[in-house]
């Protein structure tokens, strides 16, 4: 939906000489719910992949048959794409904008909590404060190069935590729907546009979030069993005795995150019940008009 424009002028007056205190308010908002606000970020975390995959493959092909991830791993991980320039210099803005979408649909999701009646609110506020913290783990992922052990352990890890923000994102996003939909009777839905779509929402969110938790689990796991001394020994092959396969276990990965996306759009709940708003106050005091 495109932005809606205000514009609003207050002034007090004098009657002997006229305006005397203006007050100009100009505010740009936009129609939004927290729904869309992850759906938002779930384009932006896979399309960052997607566009370092992109540009490492045209500018840096070698990258790809040699790198830390392969030499400790034996697998080209997801995270290979945007490990290395120039894609890195494009992946890591784009992971601040989409770290702005998951800041915005928590808060936005914390505000209905708080403005709407229902259950188990300390729960479903925990789960807002500690899956954004979390969520800024992807921020070391793509930020820190993986060039030794220690690097390439916080380059795996913070992806590995930012994925069980993730999770708790999707997670406290079920819930919200749960105790913030529209009631009609006759619907276990609670949602008179289509039945359908609603169950395959909620159960895409509640899929996503248990599967990133376990993958996210089997990443930490992995590399908690590695010594720094037997990843630096690793990180020593050879190129010759390199020989990556392909990443099995990480494709579902893949596959959900660059599918779900579309799926959680076409299902969404249908309602814009929030407004990110930009807003400028200019104030003067005189009596030109000409000013307003």
């Amino acid at each position: 939906m495109p932005p809606k424009k205000f514009t609003s002028v207050q002034a007090d007056v004098d009657e002997e000489r006229g305006i005397k205190d203006v007050h100009q308010r100009f505010s740009l908002a936009f129609d939004t719910s927290a729904e869309l606000m992850m759906i938002l970020y779930d384009i932006c975390f896979f399309g960052t992949f997607a566009i370092g995959w992109t540009l490492t493959y045209a500018f840096n092909s070698e990258f790809l048959a040699d790198n830390a991830v392969i030499r400790v791993f034996g697998v080209h991980n997801i995270c290979i794409g945007v490990d290395s320039n120039p894609a890195r210099l494009v992946a890591i803005p784009l992971s601040y904008l989409s770290i702005f979408f998951f800041i915005a649909s928590a808060g936005l999701s914390g505000l209905r909590m708080l403005a709407v009646p229902g259950r188990f609110k300390f729960v479903r506020g925990m789960l807002l404060v500690l899956a954004v913290p979390l969520a800024l783990g992807f921020t070391w992922s793509i930020g820190v190069e993986p060039t030794s052990a220690p690097s390439l352990r916080t380059h795996l890890n913070g992806f590995g935590i930012g994925l069980i923000g993730l999770s708790l994102l999707k997670a406290s996003s079920v819930l919200e729907f749960r105790h913030t939909r529209p009631h009609h009777e006759g619907d276990p839905f609670g949602c008179r546009y289509c039945n359908l779509k609603v169950a395959i929402f909620v159960s895409t969110q509640v899929f996503m979030s248990g599967f990133l938790l376990l993958f996210s689990a089997m990443l930490l796991k992995g590399m908690a069993g590695r010594t720094d001394a037997q990843i630096t020994e690793r990180l020593n092959v050879p190129a010759s005795e390199l020989s990556p396969k392909f990443d099995w276990i990480g494709l579902p990965l893949i596959l959900l995150t660059g599918l779900s996306p579309f799926v959680l759009y076409w299902t969404k709940p249908k309602r814009s019940n929030a407004k990110i708003a930009l807003e400028f106050d200019r104030e003067y005091i005189g009596d030109d008009e000409s000013m307003l």
